[in-house]
């Protein structure tokens, strides 16, 4: 039986400015319930730097999502895919965009990625995520959201700066 991942991730990415437009990730990928190969992140070819956040973090192999994703993101490839919560749909996307990060030339200093999820949660779990991920690397971010007495305003105004 085959199913059908989907995954909606919304970010942008500039190399030169911040630019807003929205990447509605397109790949249709069919599952199998049978596993036959178990990828582990080494094989992905990613930046050292993100193995060794990887390492950090505890993690070996990646999950069925992930498996089935994060080539094609490599790639260049839009994916769609969905899958339940803790199954790693986060690293699946931040780990290529990571790579890319480190590995593709772009301005210091400015925004060089926007992930945009509709939940001050989502964004935390993910900032957070990112957070650990990137640990080796100078890859840095900030989740920015509404609804807050204000406090951390002037960390979020100076990270967007």
């Amino acid at each position: 039986m085959l199913k059908l991942i989907q995954l909606l991730l919304y970010f942008t990415v500039s190399y030169q400015s911040l630019v807003g437009f929205m990447l509605f990730i397109n790949y249709s990928v069919p599952l199998t319930k049978k596993k036959t190969y178990i990828l582990k992140f080494i094989d992905l070819g990613l930046d050292q730097r993100i193995l060794d956040g990887i390492d950090a973090m505890g993690y070996e192999t990646a999950t069925p999502v992930q498996q089935q994703v994060m080539v094609p993101i490599l790639e260049g490839k839009d994916i769609i895919a969905a899958a339940q919560t803790g199954t790693g749909k986060t690293a699946a996307f931040l780990l290529p965009l990571l790579h890319r990060l480190l590995t593709s030339p772009h301005q210091a200093g400015d925004i060089n990625a926007l992930i945009i999820v509709p939940t001050r949660e989502l964004a935390i779990q993910i900032a957070e995520g990112l957070e650990g991920l990137a640990y080796f690397t100078d890859v840095s971010s900030i989740a920015v959201y509404g609804g807050g007495d204000g406090n951390s305003f002037a960390a979020e105004k100076k990270a967007l700066t």
